[in-house]
């Protein structure tokens, strides 16, 4: 006689082949489809906001280089105007004789002839330079150069200092320095730094503003850059005059500009 099976147990089969099984295979299907359509979608957005961001970068970036190539071009475009000024003193020195108060100079213990008053520039002539009629009266007739070399430093808050560096190791320098004699030695020789040479016929034969690379400043004030132009009289360099900004000085002044999103440029 056949076993008999009960119908209770006929129906749970039927209920596991038919309905329980087919439901945790969809189930684990929607959960396979939804996990993997989510994780699509973030990688598509991930890719949007990505690229969004670098086409913003891009065009803020593009924005930002002009504006620094801008600053930079005005520095050169102001030492030029001083290139021109400073030949015409040289050219002309009479004409340029100052009307006010004559400056006073001294000789310092370590042999230093230097300014002493402070009025406008500090003016340095190396010990090792003899002093004669000559060099005090280009010490003299060059102080009709503190007034533009004032100006530009005054008005422009990227420049923190505007000097002129001589051929015979004499620097005039705004701001004024006190005890300059102190603070640059005996001797400096001119000739041996980036931002006098690479004015000179060799290195600038096209006589432009050109800029160095950055460097110490031997009157303390950090590294910097200076953009320089060299200062001609009948073809022969009579120095440089140069424009100086700390690098510390262009990081506040340039790159430390206020982004959309929070962005800085480094």
């Amino acid at each position: 006689m056949p076993k008999e099976i009960k119908l209770e147990k006929i129906l749970s089969l039927h209920f596991l082949k038919f309905s329980l099984i087919p439901i945790i295979i969809v189930e684990i299907t929607l959960l396979i489809l939804y996990f993997s359509i989510n994780q699509y979608i973030s990688i598509k957005n991930t890719d949007f906001l990505l690229e969004e961001a670098q086409s913003h970068s891009r065009e803020l970036l593009k924005n930002e280089t002009t504006f620094i190539s801008d600053k930079l071009s005005e520095v050169s475009r102001l030492a030029q105007i001083l290139q021109i000024e400073h030949e015409k003193i040289f050219t002309n020195p009479e004409k340029f004789i100052l009307q006010n108060e004559k400056p006073s100079f001294d000789v310092a213990k370590n042999g230093v002839y230097y300014k002493t008053n402070k009025a406008g520039a500090s003016l340095y002539y190396s010990a090792k330079t003899t002093q004669t009629d000559e060099t005090k009266y280009k010490a003299y007739f060059t102080e009709a150069m503190d007034s533009s070399l004032q100006s530009i430093v005054d008005v422009n808050p990227n420049i923190v200092a505007a000097y002129f560096n001589s051929w015979d190791n004499m620097n005039r320098l705004y701001p004024y320095i006190d005890n300059v004699y102190e603070q640059y030695g005996e001797h400096i020789q001119m000739e041996d730094y980036n931002f006098y040479y690479l004015a000179d016929k060799k290195h600038n034969p096209s006589k432009k503003p050109v800029w160095t690379s950055a460097y110490l400043d031997p009157a303390g004030n950090g590294w910097m850059l200076s953009c320089i132009v060299p200062i001609y009289k009948n073809e022969f360099l009579e120095g440089v005059t140069g424009l100086d900004i700390t690098i510390d000085n262009f990081v506040k002044n340039i790159l430390n500009r206020k982004l959309l999103h929070n962005a800085n440029l480094f």
